[in-house]
Formats: structure tokens, sequence, C-alpha cells
């Protein structure tokens, strides 16, 4: 399973990215110092490149070269149903440093596909076996598929494909074939401001509602790359806002990319890795030449827009790394300090945490930190308190850490959904003791999540209770006494039962066939041992239960039958 901070991302990240010609076969005279220029002036780490066959592995090689991310779309004409990419030309485009693929686009619009297919139906059917089929030569090839983008509203309605799709994926049993892949889209938001949210979809935060579907049907976010992007001059789809002019193309385009770090006033999510903004330039080829930011016609008399000088002067100003919101959170214990970890995602719906569970960390302090912050782990905690007593959040409380694997409490389920894991720097070799300042301040924090998600002291256990490793040395009882209290110890399920049978007069064997047959069918108590009876020769064996008598013939368990009395 590929989580966010699995995929590729270039080494110095904002986010910011351009894309190329709407031309496959043009390009710049000189690929490295375009490179080069974009990297340095303009601050660009992603760039979408429009390819026609391997003639521009030079020009991606560069561009990679010079820390720029370069998406791939390979093009073909009307590629929709059935074009499927050459596995030669993935692998040159990997090997020039390539990760990202893209090999249709907007299926939902009528002039993307052959047309005799388009009129026969089955549309969002056929481009989901396209990309199944896609999928498997890029991977095959060392690359990342990526779902086709769509266009924001559409011949198809793009949230009706989107529903239809996922469902489809779904029903047909190849949800898993989506992991490790990625989505390109164009979330484009018209003459609409950045804030603005339409029922039709037709806006730019249409993204957050597409990772809110991903994440329904995955369990979790895949990488939302804006392929086409941005506000183009001229737009005027929406008469309720003005037309986008020159200096509302720079300062709305501007905010986009401001807001993937600390200085713009929005925050995107993790999952929009970029946004490619349509067009870097034309170099020569007509199509769409009106949108190109540099060397405009229509609109700068072969000139740079405006935006071109906003982006350098707001790059030279403040240039940043994008950071993970994992990275920069802040703990929701006063006293704690954030420590951040990627290993984590939401708890399900409505569920608050009702279990505290405590963990020895092996090794020190920082091997255990850099297990816990490192996604192959896959592995956290929400907090970790050091031997001298400071404490740390990884995971915020309203999240899941990743502890506890399948593990189940009280004969609930998935312990990591309900759970609190705290993890307490220790050896756990049976001699490195629990240092007094560390385990007051960590019964300090325990207290204050009882009291915050009203926990009870029976619900604050060590890892071994719930069938974890043993926290050698640990004194629960001593620390439940500092929790305030004196707990009641309840006995386990199976004593309790025992004891209730051997009352009745009736042997216990929890693995018998009879009693393991009644339990998974609520057949309730035992009321009466074992009992032996003959029938033509045949020995038969039979215990009665409240709903019924269970029996089967000596030796055939696996053939137990239940009759009423």
């Amino acid at each position: 399973m590929r989580f966010l901070s699995e995929y590729p991302r270039p080494a110095a990240d904002n986010g910011w990215g351009f894309h190329d010609s709407a031309g496959a076969n043009v390009r710049p005279g000189d690929a490295a110092a375009y490179a080069r220029y974009l990297r340095q002036d303009l601050g660009v780490t992603w760039f979408k490149a429009l390819v026609a066959g391997t003639g521009k592995v030079d020009l991606v090689r560069a561009f990679t070269q010079a820390g720029i991310e370069v998406i791939v779309r390979l093009y073909a004409y009307q590629p929709h149903p059935h074009y499927v990419v050459p596995r030669g030309e993935v692998r040159a485009y990997v090997e020039a440093g390539v990760h990202y693929f893209e090999w249709g686009n907007e299926p939902n619009l009528v002039l993307e596909w052959e047309r005799a297919s388009w009129n026969e139906g089955a549309r969002v059917d056929k481009v989901c076996e396209q990309f199944l089929r896609n999928a498997d030569v890029i991977r095959a090839a060392g690359g990342i598929p990526l779902l086709p983008a769509l266009a924001p509203g559409g011949d198809y309605p793009h949230r009706d494909w989107y529903r239809t799709m996922f469902e489809w994926f779904r029903l047909h049993g190849h949800l898993s074939d989506l992991d490790g892949a990625a989505l390109a889209i164009h979330n484009r938001p018209l003459n609409c401001p950045l804030s603005h949210r339409s029922p039709t979809g037709c806006s730019f935060l249409d993204y957050e509602w597409i990772d809110d579907l991903v994440r329904t049907y995955v369990g979790r976010s895949l990488p939302l790359l804006g392929t086409e992007a941005g506000y183009e001059p001229g737009w005027h789809q929406n008469p309720t806002f003005p037309p986008i002019d020159l200096q509302r193309h720079a300062a709305y385009n501007l905010e986009i990319f401001r807001s993937f770090g600390p200085y713009g006033s929005w925050r995107w999510r993790d999952a929009l890795f970029c946004q490619c903004m349509w067009l870097v330039e034309s170099f020569g080829h007509k199509d769409f030449a009106e949108a190109a930011w540099h060397r405009n016609s229509q609109w700068a008399q072969g000139g740079d827009l405006p935006a071109v000088g906003a982006l350098r002067s707001e790059w030279q100003r403040h240039p940043f790394k994008r950071q993970w919101s994992w990275e920069i959170g802040r703990p929701d214990y006063p006293k704690a300090t954030w420590r951040g970890s990627p290993n984590t995602d939401a708890r399900p719906a409505g569920v608050k945490p009702a279990l505290v569970v405590l963990y020895a960390t092996g090794g020190d302090f920082n091997q255990a930190l850099r297990r816990l912050q490192d996604p192959a782990t896959k592995t956290s905690y929400h907090y970790l308190v050091s031997r001298s007593g400071a404490i740390y959040q990884l995971v915020p409380e309203a999240n899941r850490a990743w502890h506890a694997g399948n593990a189940s409490w009280g004969g609930r389920p998935r312990v990591n959904d309900y759970s609190i894991a705290i993890g307490l720097v220790n050896r756990n070799d049976g001699s490195d003791r629990y240092p007094a300042e560390q385990t007051e301040q960590a019964a300090t924090l325990v207290r204050h999540l009882m009291t915050k998600y009203e926990i009870s002291l029976q619900d604050v256990v060590t890892a071994d209770m719930i069938g974890g490793t043993r926290l050698a040395g640990f004194d629960l009882p001593a620390f439940q006494v500092l929790l305030g209290g004196v707990p009641q110890i309840w006995p386990p399920e199976d004593v309790v039962r025992k004891a209730a049978w051997d009352a009745g007069g009736v042997a216990y064997n929890p693995d018998a066939a009879f009693p393991r047959f009644a339990r998974e069918r609520g057949l309730g108590n035992p009321e009466t041992p074992e009992f032996d009876f003959e029938l033509d020769g045949r020995l038969y064996r039979g215990q009665g239960f409240s709903e019924g008598i269970v029996y089967a013939e000596v030796g055939r368990w696996d053939e137990v039958r239940v009759k009423s009395w």
C-alpha cells in the first residue's frame, strides 16, 4: 500500500509548475538553458511535457537534471478508448528521470474519442479498461500511471464520470489496481475566485471533492497532479464575476502558487501535488497561443504577461520548500513539541479515542523518532515521552496512529480506530529502568487524555494486553496509581466462561467442535454434558444448548448438525 509521502516529488518541491506548449513536437532551442531559467528565475519544480514518441527525451532529461519533476503525456490523436502507450517509449522517459505518465486526455469530451466508439456508449467502462491496459505497460517500464484528467463540466459531466469510474473499479474488483497510481486533474477556476464552490464542480476547489471521493473508495488519498491548471487571460465564463484581465491573471495565479507554502492565504491539501499552469510558451505552435505566459502576441504584443514578472519577484522574495501538513502540525497537548510522522490517516467518521495504549520504543530517543517518522516502517504513535519527561507529538489525536495492527480490545476490533498510542523511550531489555520523570510526565499526559475523552482507568493498557510486546520492567499498577486510582482487574473472557460451565457441571473445552459451533450460531448456553447414542451401527455424539441439540457422527466433526428441542 503506497501513501502520499511515498510518491516521488522533486527535491526542492514547491508545487509550482508549467504545462508545455500545446504542440507535441515543438520545444525551446536550448532545453538545458530553458530548464535553468524556469527553475532558478521562476522557482518552477514541475513541468508537464507533451511528447510525440521519444522526440523530447533529451529535453526531459535536461529538466530532470535541473531539479524539475516532469510529467510526460504521450500524445495520440483521439486516444480513447484504444490507445496504449508503447513500453519502449515509456522506458526511454523513465531512464531520463520521469516518474509520472499520462496516456489520455479529458475522456469526457467527445473530441478526444473515436466518434463511433463514443456513440456506442459504455464510455466510462471503456476508459477504465483502457487505464488497466496502460497501467500494466507503464508499471512494467518503471513508471507511475495517471488516471486521465477530465474537462470541468464536459460532454459527460465530470463529477458523474468520477463517481461512475470509481464505482466501476469497486464492482469489478480493481480498486487495488489504483494502489501506486495517481490522478491527473484539470481543476480550472474559469473566471471565478479561488474561494468559489460550484455545484457543477467547475471551480478550483473541486480538487477537494475529487480527493474526498478517492478517500471514500480507496481508503486514502492518491496524488492529484494539476496537469492543466490556472486562469487564462480573457476568460469570462461566469457572468457573476468580472473577466480575467492581465492583472487578475497575475494575482489569481500567483495566489495558487503562494498557497502551496507559508505565504498564501490558503493551504492546499497534501494530495494536491502540483499545478502546471497552462501554458508556459507556444514555441511557434499556434493552438492555444493566447494562453502563453511568455511571448504572447495576443495579450502582450509578443512579450511576457505581467504574471511572469510577478512570479519572478515572488520567488526572489519568498523562496520556500513545500512541507507536508504532518511536518508543520500543532500539538493537541499544551506541553508537547510537534515532531510529525507521515504514518497516519483519518479515524472513521464519528469515532473518538476510547483507549490509551502504552508502548516501550526499544532503542534510544533518536532511533525511535527516526523509525516513527520513516514512511517505510508504516508505524507511529500519537505521543513519544523521552526519558527526561519531554513529550513529543507525532500524530494528531483526531487521526489514527499505526501501532496495533489488527488488534482488538474487550471484543472491539481495530484498536487503531479508537486508541491513542504513547511510546515510552526504553530499550525494553529488562535492565533499562523507567525514570520517575518519564513516568510522571506520561501519567500527566494520560490523565489529560482520560479527562478529555472520558476514558476509564481500565482502558489504559500496555501493548502486551492487546497482543503486542510486553513492556519489560514497567509497573502498570504503580502507573495506574499515578493516574489516580486502583484499577478493577477484569478476568479474561475464557476464564469467566469456564467458571460458568463448571458451575453447571459441564466440562468446558473452547476448542471443541460443539461449543465452537454453538458460539458461531448463537445457540446459547449448554444445557447438557456431551452424550453418545447409536443408530444403525453408527456412533453419534451430541450436546444440548438453549436453542437446539448439536450432534455429529463420532470422528466426523466437520459435519455438525443442529436440531430443535
